[in-house]
């Protein structure tokens, strides 16, 4: 099968014959017996299957040599357990932050996104641990160097990020520690001093990954 509308056909076909399922789990196909039941006139299999995941991330650099751009963070997982979803292919669109849960102590926040009516800008070519990467059409905005990390130090900072709407605003932030030898590669730490962004989402929140640091 290749959609969900197949594994729906199949499924209303069966109409509560036992079925043969095989998927594939770690990298080995595991086959399982399996009978639908009905559920309000609707034969189900009590599994959950998407074939179109939709999410909201920043990109974190572009290179206009090649096209080619990362958007750092994390890549699409399950939610429930981190693990990477497989991809065969994906489309970048242009999105909005549509609204914002502010983070409080105890309860990470979260921005809200909503994908704006338009074509499709970019592919995605890549979906690791370290975030997606693909390549898109160039959009606005000036070109920064990286740094290397040795020109990193602790002190004053800015963070790039979008927050609401489609506007990217540049806040400030303090980076408290360098833990260069942290081997989940997190070794930045930093601590929201902007007035204007604290009001807004309290600190740091989920939507907010791979937000450029300057």
């Amino acid at each position: 099968v290749s959609s969900v509308a197949d594994i729906v056909s199949r499924v209303e076909r069966s109409a509560g014959r036992v079925l043969r399922l095989t998927v594939r789990r770690d990298g080995k196909e595991k086959t399982f017996q399996i009978a639908a039941r009905q559920d309000g006139g609707v034969w189900r299999l009590g599994i959950l299957v998407r074939d179109g995941i939709t999410g909201i991330g920043t990109v974190t650099y572009y290179d206009p040599s090649d096209g080619t751009f990362g958007a750092l963070g994390h890549g699409v997982n399950n939610g429930a357990s981190g693990e990477l979803l497989p991809m065969r292919a994906g489309t970048v669109l242009a999105s909005q932050v549509a609204s914002v849960t502010r983070g409080e102590k105890g309860a990470a926040g979260a921005l809200q996104g909503a994908i704006c009516r338009g074509g499709t800008c970019g592919e995605i070519l890549k979906n690791t641990d370290h975030g997606i990467f693909g390549t898109m059409t160039p959009g606005e905005g000036s070109e920064i160097p990286v740094a290397k990390p040795g020109q990193v130090h602790t002190g004053a900072a800015t963070i790039l990020s979008n927050v609401e709407g489609t506007a990217v605003g540049e806040y400030t932030v303090r980076i408290t520690a360098i833990r260069s030898d942290d081997a989940r590669g997190r070794n930045l730490l930093l601590e929201v001093t902007d007035p204007t962004l604290l009001q807004k989402t309290g600190g740091i929140v989920q939507g907010m990954s791979g937000s450029p640091i300057l």
